[in-house]
């Protein structure tokens, strides 16, 4: 009879103490609902011992409440944290999709704030972890935090979101829809919603969609290029040659993979490739410059020149063409000058003597027109002084050589040089 009687006794304080729990809750949550946030923390802190011996039912009902706190506290990661540990209970699906909903809206909202402030690498992790809150949705927030953490110059962060969209072979394509005003003719991008809305009216037609191109190439390539940053050339182009298995003739993982090729120091495999991507952007002015630097690195200065040439056709603003254009030319004013310091006095030695004068001369001539289209496009101490010192040479021509001379004395020299 006494041990039937300790039982009861243990029911009804259990009860007791269920009933004292469930109340303190609904305090809590009503302090909650009348926005006392300070006071709800405080109130839960201090009954804290009351929920120690809690069944799992109001544990995770004073855990669904602290996951709300915590989010108006703007502690995601504890939020995150709870919404994870009750999203797979059924009976909350409802309270955790709501709180899924705020959270992520939370964040998107300080991630702009962030990018706006420049502040790029906070940007990216509230977009990583808006992007946590649902991964099998939310998945175009991973592609714009691994944009973030690129513009923060955070190289590993980008490289592992950019790791993870390629493993779910991220794609991000969008659906863009377009009507036609009747009344002016003219077509104007438009909402889903509002496309719907749009068909049913006489004032609009033509109504047209079209997808956005995959993202997948882009996240490819930036694998690879993050790789390279790290010092990383292997796996870089282990990367970008996988990729260029399904899309082969991708302009940017061609030019991509010879970029790598760069690294390696492998210049005909560089060169092999860049060919390829001129065929395909033959209005390319940089891509021909590139050619050119890399065929004058081996040594092949006639196939150099006409890239660069190429170069200037196409882009006659770009001045790196033109220095690189003059210092191939000049190459050759060394050798010379080395054959002219090795002649004697002969007559013969002579009469080579000024023929090699003349070639030296009109070496220069041909720089002339390149430098002085290099200075229209920027003043350049450089090409000042280059083109004085080819007046220095050029003896007949004592009036540009002073011209330059006083330019280089008035805009490149401080009182401390002179």
């Amino acid at each position: 009879m006494k041990n039937l009687f300790f039982i009861f006794i243990l029911f009804y304080l259990s009860i007791v103490s269920v009933n004292a729990q469930k109340r303190e809750l609904r305090t809590a949550n009503k302090m909650f609902e009348r926005g006392e946030l300070q006071q709800v923390k405080e109130y839960l802190a201090e009954n804290a011992s009351a929920f120690e011996s809690a069944d799992d039912k109001i544990l995770n009902d004073l855990a669904l409440l602290n996951g709300k706190i915590a989010r108006l506290d703007r502690n995601y990661s504890k939020a995150l944290e709870i919404i994870k540990n009750l999203e797979s209970i059924e009976s909350y699906s409802d309270q955790i999709r709501v709180m899924q909903d705020s959270l992520v809206n939370d964040l998107v909202n300080d991630a702009i704030s962030a990018n706006e402030d420049e502040n790029y690498a906070e940007a990216a992790e509230k977009l990583y972890m808006s992007y946590s809150v649902r991964p099998d949705q939310l998945q175009d927030y991973l592609y714009f935090a691994a944009s973030s953490a690129i513009t923060a110059r955070d190289t590993l962060t980008a490289l592992q979101y950019y790791k993870e969209l390629k493993e779910m072979k991220y794609e991000g394509i969008e659906t863009l829809y377009f009507v036609t005003d009747k009344s002016t003719g003219e077509e104007k991008e438009v909402t889903a919603s509002e496309y719907e809305i749009f068909q049913k009216s006489d004032d609009y037609e033509n109504f047209r969609t079209e997808e956005t191109e995959s993202k997948y190439f882009e996240i490819v390539k930036n694998i690879g290029i993050l790789y390279q940053q790290l010092g990383e050339s292997e796996k870089a182009l282990a990367v970008i040659q996988e990729a260029r298995k399904e899309n082969p003739e991708d302009l940017e993982l061609i030019l991509t993979e010879g970029n790598i090729y760069i690294q390696l120091d492998e210049k005909e495999k560089f060169l092999e490739l860049t060919e390829k991507a001129a065929e395909k952007d033959p209005d390319n002015a940089i891509i021909f410059f590139n050619l050119g630097v890399v065929s004058m690195d081996l040594g092949e200065k006639d196939r150099a020149r006409s890239y660069y040439e190429k170069s200037i056709e196409l882009d006659p603003s770009y001045m790196n063409s033109y220095l690189n254009l003059t210092n191939l030319i000049l190459e050759e004013d060394v050798e010379i000058v080395n054959s002219m310091n090795d002649l004697g006095t002969s007559k013969a030695e002579n009469e080579e003597y000024e023929k090699l004068k003349l070639e030296r001369e009109q070496l220069y001539l041909q720089c002339i027109p390149l430098l002085n289209k290099a200075l229209e496009i920027e003043k350049n101490c450089g090409v000042i002084r280059t083109l004085q010192n080819i007046y220095t040479v050029l003896s007949d021509y004592p009036d540009e050589f002073r011209k330059y001379k006083e330019m280089y004395e008035s805009e490149c020299l401080t009182p401390d040089t002179e």
